[in-house]
């Protein structure tokens, strides 16, 4: 799997951008070959070459024909839309996320508050939930007895909501399918680089560490402090970023360098794409 796995649900997200937003130029991608036992070699290398065109230009694509089936991942956007927009901030308070050292904190699982993240020296207009790849062979439930704290850095227990109901269950369900679907991608990329490279990926990236954000996007106030950003321009840190976006129209958009002489930077407007 790749090092980084991202699901969000945008709330009627907002941000404000310097430049003209362009539509979406990015390659779609059928990904299902890398998800079959029975992919012909032709399927397989065009694949690989479609990502590894899209990748090195503009480094953003759509995949379709992948693993997560429309049940699940609509269930998955409908749980973390019930969480921000109508789980007790009283509730939000016990998952939030702590400092190595208080309470059950690891520095980095748990709960944001809006305004908690930041980005170029700015606050984000919106609230998440952090989820890690466990570093215990398995994490126990809300009735069992876990280690107990302190942990050191990154070392903590991910914190699960109770409301709404279902939710680390289906969540855990997603993460298996996008660690999958990480697999397959990497492993795409690393055929694209020729013969014998198919696992180049695939084998630094075996037991990866992991993170899963489901982040809510609040409309952005009048009066939103530090000129009003849902979430600052940045890039991710990691290997592969796969995102799972709901159709708020105008909530993500990517920064990418036009083609062509003389071509400057401008903001790209994502679209959604079924399948």
């Amino acid at each position: 799997m790749s090092s980084t796995t991202a699901t969000t649900t945008t709330t009627t997200a907002t941000t404000t951008t310097p430049h003209a937003i362009q539509t979406s130029p990015f390659r779609t991608i059928d990904i299902s070959p890398f998800l079959r036992y029975d992919a012909s070699k032709a399927d397989l290398n065009r694949t690989a070459q479609s990502l590894s065109t899209a990748c090195t230009s503009p480094g953003f694509f759509y995949l379709t024909n992948h693993n997560l089936s429309p049940a699940l991942s609509n269930r998955v956007l409908s749980l973390a839309r019930d969480f921000f927009l109508h789980t007790p901030a009283t509730e939000k308070e016990k998952l939030k996320r702590r400092d190595v050292g208080v309470g059950n904190g690891d520095g980095a699982r748990g709960y944001q508050v809006i305004g908690d993240n930041v980005t170029q020296g700015k606050r984000d207009w919106h609230e998440a939930l952090d989820y890690y790849r466990p570093v215990r062979d398995a994490e126990p439930t809300e009735d069992e007895v876990g280690e107990q704290p302190p942990y050191d850095l990154l070392q903590g227990m991910n914190q699960w909501p109770s409301h709404p109901f279902g939710f680390r269950e289906v969540y855990e369900e997603f993460i298996s399918k996008m660690l999958g679907l990480g697999t397959a991608v990497v492993r795409a990329m690393g055929m694209a680089l020729g013969e014998g490279m198919e696992d180049v990926f695939v084998s630094n990236t075996r037991k990866s560490w992991w993170v899963m954000r489901a982040i809510g996007y609040p409309p952005l106030p009048d009066d939103a402090p530090e000129g009003g950003v849902s979430c600052g321009v940045h890039s991710d840190y990691g290997c592969v970023t796969l995102l799972l976006a709901d159709e708020t129209k105008g909530a993500l958009q990517a920064w990418v360098e036009e083609e062509g002489e003389g071509g400057g930077l401008m903001w790209i407007q994502w679209r959604g794409v079924g399948g």
